[in-house]
């Protein structure tokens, strides 16, 4: 049995970050199932040399995930394993990152400051994926950014807008895409739907994201 788990975050003064993953049901009784095999991201393996540009994003990036409480998957992310992943519509770059235990961390640039972030476990991985979602307005308008982790062999994400149309963004192992309100981004066995956003945030001028007191 699967069940899902929806996580909201607030991050760098308000911007709203969803991530979902998927966790496996406990199985009880007194024979215990031989442990799965981990669920790999290859392309976090692959070799990767940074741009200048992609060096500071980096070293800004250690700042926040030393700063990461130290109970959290995310302080033990490791930062110079990190892969970029080109977001669309000139948005920058969003981050991947294998953890300890071989959990994988994402990290989205947040305008009003830092990363939002989120990570999933291996138990996460081998249900699906993850999905972690940062949306606002501004540039994006009434959409968000999701950015996807599919393990090797996993399946094709599926994004089902609200009219009910399906489209099939390409993700290599991790990936990104912007999507409306209201959409759902499935992975395997993990599902998330964007909320709406609130018309009466108030934005400021530059800003791509919508400042919400949620």
């Amino acid at each position: 049995m699967n069940t899902r788990t929806f996580t909201l975050l607030l991050v760098a003064c308000g911007t709203l970050l969803v991530s979902a993953i998927g966790v496996a049901g406990a199985r009880v009784g007194k024979d215990r199932p031989a442990a799965p095999p981990p669920a790999r991201v290859s392309v976090l393996k692959q070799p990767f040399q940074p741009t200048r540009r992609q060096r500071r994003e980096l070293l800004k990036l250690r700042r926040q995930v030393a700063k990461s409480p130290h109970a959290s998957i995310a302080s033990t992310a490791s930062v110079p394993d990190a892969r970029p992943i080109e977001l669309p519509e000139g948005l920058g770059d969003a981050w991947v990152s294998m953890a300890d235990d071989g959990a994988v961390c994402t990290f989205i640039p947040d305008p009003l400051g830092g990363y939002g972030s989120s990570c999933a476990t291996q138990e996460d991985l081998r249900t699906g994926g993850a999905v972690t979602v940062l949306g606002g307005a501004g540039q994006l308008n009434n959409k968000a950014i999701a950015v996807i982790v599919v393990p090797d062999g996993g399946q094709d994400p599926v994004v089902t807008e609200p009219d009910g149309r399906q489209e099939h963004p390409q993700v290599d192992g991790i990936g990104a895409t912007v999507v409306p309100e209201r959409s759902r981004v499935s992975v395997g066995a993990v599902s998330l739907e964007i909320p709406e956003f609130d018309p009466h945030c108030s934005t400021s001028p530059n800003e791509d994201f919508r400042r919400c007191g949620l």
